[in-house]
């Protein structure tokens, strides 16, 4: 199939020419040497319409696994040639039902892909396809108006299939424009879904509390900090105040002492002055020292030396 069936020029199967869709028939009944009945080349077909699908859709998932073109021509899949692979990043990248939507940001939900799909140049390809627009459209509508708020792209999508199973009266799970094979979500998943957005909601509620908490502690440790550093600052001033009078008070011992040693200096320069003095020249004898020398000359003075002794007594013998 993928030998016969073209990539550029066409979006979808049935854009191929019929030419196409027969040597595709013709080489399936002869691969698998099949009786060429209508039965056996409408199941061929069908067949090969799936398969081109989800050829389609693999290589649109490959190129949105690439960030840049680069990244996408670098990694080209092997069952495509570089010229069918430079058409389909272009034909992706351009297309608008693989855009996301400009007023949101989001990707495109399955209305509006539904509407890329079957509206062609302003004309519906018919009024069923009108209709499931138009219905899920005012759905959506009204329970936006009734909510208050906008709907969520889950809540738009189950809107759009309701809608759509109601006016086309079928049963089928097959999303319409979103690729090969989706399906929407059950009953089931979509109350997960619910619940695990609820729980995202609740939890972010209380992670927006718990900043808020945080703020508050941040701002009282602000002020303990700026009262802090106030009283620091009146520390640093009575540091400063004291060191100055501390060197101001050594500065007056400083000089007490050297007016100290100064006159300490003089004291001792007085003093030895007068010692030398008193040595250079011997002291005078007064005139009562001479008087006695006179009266008592050298052996008088011995001789009364003598008188002063006591008299020695006399033991007579027995």
């Amino acid at each position: 199939m993928k030998r016969h069936a073209p990539l550029i020029g066409v979006k979808k199967w049935a854009d191929i020419h019929d030419d196409v869709k027969k040597e595709i028939v013709v080489d399936t009944l002869k691969l698998w040497d099949l009786e060429d009945t209508p039965e056996n080349s409408r199941k061929i077909l069908t067949i090969a319409n799936e398969r081109y699908r989800a050829w389609r859709s693999t290589l649109h998932a490959t190129y949105k696994c690439y960030s840049t073109d680069d990244l996408r021509r670098k990694n080209k899949p092997d069952d495509v040639g570089e010229e069918e692979w430079e058409h389909l990043i272009e034909y992706f990248g351009t297309d608008a039902k693989f855009q996301r939507n400009p007023e949101t940001g989001q990707e495109h939900d399955d209305s509006e892909l539904w509407e890329f799909s079957h509206l062609k140049n302003g004309v519906w390809s018919s009024i069923e396809s009108q209709a499931v627009h138009e219905s899920a459209c005012t759905v959506v509508a009204a329970k936006e108006r009734k909510d208050g708020q906008s709907a969520s792209m889950e809540e738009r999508n189950d809107i759009f299939h309701t809608s759509c199973r109601a006016t086309l009266g079928t049963t089928t799970s097959y999303v319409h424009g979103r690729g090969y094979m989706a399906r929407p979500p059950k009953f089931s998943q979509s109350l997960r879904s619910q619940m695990t957005e609820q729980n995202l909601q609740d939890r972010n509620v209380e992670l927006n509390q718990h900043v808020q908490d945080l703020e508050e502690q941040n701002k009282e440790l602000g002020a303990q900090v700026q009262n802090l550093g106030n009283k620091n600052d009146d520390l640093n001033a009575q540091v400063l105040g004291l060191e100055g009078q501390i060197a101001s008070e050594r500065t007056e011992r400083v000089k007490e002492m050297e007016t100290f040693r100064e006159s300490m200096n003089t004291m001792r320069q007085d003093m030895m002055k007068m010692i030398g003095n008193q040595s250079s020249s011997p002291p005078e004898k007064t005139s009562e020292a001479k008087k006695n020398t006179k009266k008592f000359p050298q052996q008088q003075w011995a001789g009364h030396q003598r008188s002063k002794l006591p008299s020695a007594r006399v033991i007579p013998n027995e």
